[in-house]
């Protein structure tokens, strides 16, 4: 069944998402606070959405990589015990759907990002992590169990700058993932 032919055509295929790789181009990442506070307040959805725009006009379009954390490992600890709480209820009774935790398979130092992705929409799916998303979505949801204390949570955002495959960009997200280790989500394409 495998052969030489076909471990050339992996090894084939293997180069070319090399190539693909190293042909991608990134903006310079750009980074924005928001306090817990305009979380609880549902303000974050639209400051979110007047920041992408003034920070990247046409580019808003595109696509990205994006990076959540908390502002401090005190307060990344605080989301933790908080998101551990809410997703000890079951779907039906919160109403949304919510990403996996990771905190004890990584290990119980994993810092202070809190999610990795990537998004065709970012507007869109940043609104989804600070406000809410549709029920079957696996956003972060964080209106709704965030704890109204002070702090903030940190996002970083990359835009890619003309062609990227969906390979590379997910090699991009994983290697991300590796590198942060996010309390919560899953490494991998859906």
């Amino acid at each position: 069944m495998i052969d030489n032919s076909i471990r050339q055509l992996a090894e084939t295929n293997l180069r070319k998402r090399i190539e693909s790789l190293c042909d991608l181009k990134l903006s310079e990442p750009i980074q924005r606070e928001f306090s817990l506070q305009s979380i609880c307040d549902s303000k974050a959805g639209h400051e979110a959405k007047v920041w992408l725009e003034n920070s990247l006009g046409d580019r808003v379009k595109g696509r990205f990589i994006y990076c959540l954390s908390g502002s401090s490992n005190e307060v990344a600890e605080k989301l933790y015990d908080k998101f551990e709480k809410k997703s000890s209820e079951k779907k039906s009774v919160r109403g949304y759907a919510l990403p996996r935790n990771n905190k004890n398979k990584i290990g119980a130092d994993v810092g202070t990002c809190l999610y990795v992705g990537s998004s065709k929409n970012i507007r869109s799916r940043l609104k989804q992590h600070l406000c809410r998303a549709p029920r079957d979505t696996y956003g972060l949801n964080m209106k709704h169990w965030v704890p109204n204390i002070f702090g903030s949570v940190v996002v970083e955002v990359q835009c890619f700058i003309g062609e990227s495959s969906d390979a590379s960009v997910q090699d991009i997200e994983d290697a991300l993932w590796r590198c942060r280790q996010p309390m919560f989500g899953k490494m991998g394409g859906t």
